[in-house]
């Protein structure tokens, strides 16, 4: 789907094709309609959508700066948190990562949460970042 559909796609009926994408992004998070109406409000606000999706895009597009600047692993220590039943990321790519690191990489894996598992369990993410420092 090329931006001007996706982002028609997105704003439509009130930004209704949210709902299903948080769905199939975080299938087992039953609270997402709480921030829902928050973050349909800042969409609607100029260049919010192309902002959102444009990370997205970049990351398809790998020829572009933005792509290869986002590819690039820093030299630090690394934590990744992933849900694995996210629906946008393939959680393979982790592995790619951590082979291709240089430093200290970590990724820790929740089984039940999403692409928003700050948001599915904040007790998860915290404990982690904690122990990580």
């Amino acid at each position: 789907m090329n931006k001007r559909k996706a982002i028609k796609k997105i704003k439509e009926n009130d930004f209704f094709y949210l709902e299903k994408l948080f769905h199939r992004w975080s299938p087992n998070w039953d609270n997402y309609n709480q921030n829902l109406g928050s973050i349909i409000n800042n969409l609607k606000q100029a260049g919010r959508v192309e902002a959102a999706l444009g990370y997205y895009w970049a990351l398809k597009n790998t020829d572009s700066d933005k792509a290869k600047l986002y590819k690039q692993l820093p030299q630090a220590p690394i934590l990744v948190l992933v849900g694995e039943k996210d629906g946008t990321v393939d959680l393979s790519h982790f592995n790619k990562m951590h082979t291709a690191s240089v430093t200290f990489f970590k990724v820790e894996k929740h089984r039940t949460a999403g692409h928003f598992l700050h948001q599915e369990d904040e007790l998860f993410c915290l404990t982690h970042i904690l122990d990580f420092f």
